[in-house]
């Protein structure tokens, strides 16, 4: 059962990006700061799995979610500079007779049954302490200070032995920025306006896993200050996975969004994403098929 798990976390977080955009004057969606700001981005990740193995059908639905507090510093060698924490995180996966329930914010979470206690012990150590994250004037994290040490405090808690062992290659500091590039990752480095289009090619290793995703925007209209870009995605892998010894896989899919930024400051307001992917998992001599349905979004505070 907890390799089963291994699978489903594996597979059930593979993260996106996809944005779009109508006639007026140009804007820009240059990210611009002003020290001592701070912002609350809220993200939140629902997914439905459906999987083959050994003959056996299974289903599967996740829940994903965590708030960041950002407070915005001076610029640094040309790149933006903000300290951050992760406020909480909150992991569900109801898969068969396993439920795991990973909730930082609740003080009587579950932290002796496994795999939920360790990950809710390692969730739970990254969340509180202030890093550093540094941004380009695209949106993608250059650098970030204080975050190595974070994740290496959190993972020291987990038994990555046995069935475990795969969670020891998936995932990195980068736990702590990745989702934050979700929230940045706009600017298309010129200004547009309304009935423009962009593309964007983008690799986001997620759970050790790196997706590839070609993203067409389109600038969709201008409500005051307010821009609605809207995305479609095309997204994949395809090769070994690294976090999984022997194993590979090959994954398609799509995706669509629709995001809010406020053209003063270049800052995300709100986005909604819906993906769909098929997916085929190889390990032990077994070809195992997956869909992936999910829907995500973010919001600022």
């Amino acid at each position: 059962m907890k390799r089963k798990f291994v699978f489903s976390f594996l597979f059930t977080s593979l993260g996106f990006i996809a944005i779009a955009a109508g006639p007026g004057n140009p804007v820009s969606l240059e990210l611009k700061t002003v020290p001592g700001a701070k912002t609350t981005f809220v993200f939140s990740e629902n997914s439905n799995t459906s999987m083959s193995m050994m003959g056996q059908d299974m289903n599967m639905t996740s829940s994903s979610g965590s708030e960041y507090l950002l407070e915005a510093k001076k610029d640094s060698a040309g790149l933006k500079s903000f300290v951050a924490v992760l406020v909480s995180a909150q992991k569900t996966v109801d898969q068969m007779a396993m439920k795991i329930d990973i909730n930082t914010a609740d003080p009587k979470a579950d932290t002796t049954s496994e795999p939920a206690g360790s990950l809710t012990k390692f969730y739970k150590r990254l969340t509180g302490t202030p890093y550093t994250v540094y941004f380009n004037n695209k949106g993608k994290v250059a650098a970030s200070s204080g975050a190595k040490e974070i994740y290496k405090n959190a993972v020291s808690v987990l038994d990555l032995t046995g069935p475990m062992a795969a969670l020891k290659n998936m995932a990195s500091e980068s736990v702590l920025t990745t989702d934050l590039e979700k929230a940045f990752g706009l600017n298309p480095g010129k200004s547009i306006q309304v009935g423009d289009k962009w593309d964007r090619t983008d690799t986001v290793t997620t759970n050790g896993i790196p997706v590839h995703s070609v993203t067409k925007y389109s600038f969709d209209k201008l409500d005051g200050n307010v821009a609605t870009i809207k995305t479609s995605s095309v997204i994949s892998f395809e090769g070994d996975i690294d976090a999984m010894p022997g194993a590979s896989a090959k994954l398609m899919g799509t995706a669509v969004g629709s995001f809010k930024v406020n053209t003063t400051n270049g800052l995300l307001i709100s986005s909604t994403a819906d993906a769909d992917m098929e997916m085929k998992l190889t390990a032990n001599g077994m070809d195992i098929p997956m869909k992936v349905s999910s829907k995500s979004t973010i919001t600022t505070k």
